[in-house]
């Protein structure tokens, strides 16, 4: 969606500025969760191996020079935030036993443990005096994590929010700047929206932003007029330019950016995340049998299901841009695009018993999802109108008498339907 045309984008995200978009990190392994000093002139990274390993973090300037490891060896440090003033960090820590919020100097040194993270450890965020930390804490039983905050000068712990099950955990907290409110991710990968809590209420319900889909990280530029969003909305990951109010004005032409950081100067980092996943068989009658590649791109290829003959087999793929589902040979030859709707984007096929049709679930632009089933023989795609908006992972049901499906999740649960 373009801006208003008496609205033209700030300069600080002109196409100039755009045009100027350089790595600043490109060593072999994962590079990601930047933060990014209030000057501009710092900023700090996790990194790992690509066979795996503790993940470490890193401090260098924003020219890509003077690199200082943080992480002792052994530690699994990541999440960085770096404090308003640019000279402390606050990260997360784990262990084989636990996750805990953590506060160091960006000089190095001994860190300091001011309390226990929860799953999916989201990254901590600092207030702009310096005096309080909002981080995910350990889910209470029966909830899913919530945010707590922190008091850095006494060390009191306050619960903020207590999502449930069903609404899904909080993470990726950023206070909204000039106001006592906390901006946050709620909700399961794939099914996030973007919320807001007032600090002097905490008791109200949280207000929607967004309904980001797949949220892969938010920031707010300084003043709190505008808002950068990592989504997959549009139908491919990318930074969504918003309104403080939440309403959409720009798509930025970053493509796979996620995790953005904003300096008071205008500067902007992210991550650019390139994923390539190929999907592979294994004979389970040979006790010596090896995984063999048996669909692979470029890009993204996944969620593979077989057809009840056993000759072809389904699988999602964004190698076209958007996810589609797709039908190859057994052997990954002759993939071919099933023609759902258009302006959609597509997961989690399902053949029915005798082959003749494929029900997978759609994502539109607003994202909302309904089930599709798509008639192989008439080459037609229609929407399950009877599951419900909101209705996702359906699957034929063995008798072929039904589906089995999740619908629209309601306050407090998640069901399952026949």
């Amino acid at each position: 969606m373009s801006p208003r045309d008496d609205e033209p984008l700030p300069e600080l995200l002109g196409v100039a500025d755009l045009a100027r978009i350089r790595p600043l990190t490109s060593d072999p392994g994962y590079e990601y969760r930047a933060d990014l000093s209030a000057d501009g002139r710092w900023f700090v990274y996790t990194q790992s191996d690509r066979d795996g390993g503790p993940s470490r973090l890193w401090f260098q300037d924003i020219e890509g020079q003077h690199p200082e490891l943080l992480t002792a060896p052994g530690d699994h440090e990541f999440r960085p935030a770096l404090s308003p003033d640019g000279k402390q960090i606050a990260f997360l820590r784990r262990d084989d036993f636990s996750c805990g919020v953590h506060v160091r100097a960006t000089t190095g040194g001994a860190s300091r443990r001011l309390a226990d993270c929860g799953f999916p450890g989201g990254t901590p965020a600092w207030s702009s005096d310096q005096r309080a930390l909002v981080f995910t804490a350990v889910a209470e039983p029966g909830f899913a994590a919530g945010l707590s905050l922190i008091d850095l000068h006494t060390g009191k712990v306050s619960t903020l929010t207590r999502p449930t099950l069903a609404e899904g955990p909080d993470r990726d907290a950023e206070w909204v700047p000039k106001q006592r409110r906390i901006s946050f991710a709620r909700g399961y990968d794939g099914e996030q929206h973007l919320l807001q809590i007032d600090l002097d209420a905490p008791e109200q319900a949280p207000t929607v932003l967004f309904d980001a889909g797949r949220l892969q990280g938010h920031a707010w530029y300084h003043d709190g007029s505008q808002l950068l969003v990592a989504s997959d909305a549009p139908g491919y990951r990318t930074l969504l330019l918003l309104e403080a109010s939440g309403r959409q004005r720009a798509i930025l032409n970053t493509r796979g950016a996620q995790f953005p950081a904003w300096a008071d100067n205008g500067e902007l980092v992210f991550e650019q995340a390139l994923y390539d996943a190929n999907i592979e068989r294994l004979d389970l009658t040979s006790p010596d049998a090896r995984p063999e590649p048996v669909v692979a791109s470029t890009r993204y290829d996944a969620s593979p299901v077989l057809s009840p003959d056993g000759r072809s087999l389904a699988f999602v793929s964004n190698r076209d841009d958007f996810e589609h589902v797709y039908v190859a040979d057994l052997d990954g030859q002759n993939p071919t695009r099933v023609e759902f709707s258009e302006g959609a984007r597509w997961s989690r096929p399902s053949f029915s018993p005798d082959g003749r049709f494929i029900i997978a679930t759609g994502y539109d632009t607003h994202n909302i999802n309904w089930i599709y089933r798509f008639d192989r023989l008439r080459e037609q795609s229609e929407q399950m109108k009877e599951l419900g908006a909101h209705a996702t992972g359906a699957r034929y049901h063995p008798d072929a008498n039904g589906y089995v499906y999740m619908p629209r999740p309601t306050r407090g649960a998640q069901s399952v339907a026949i």
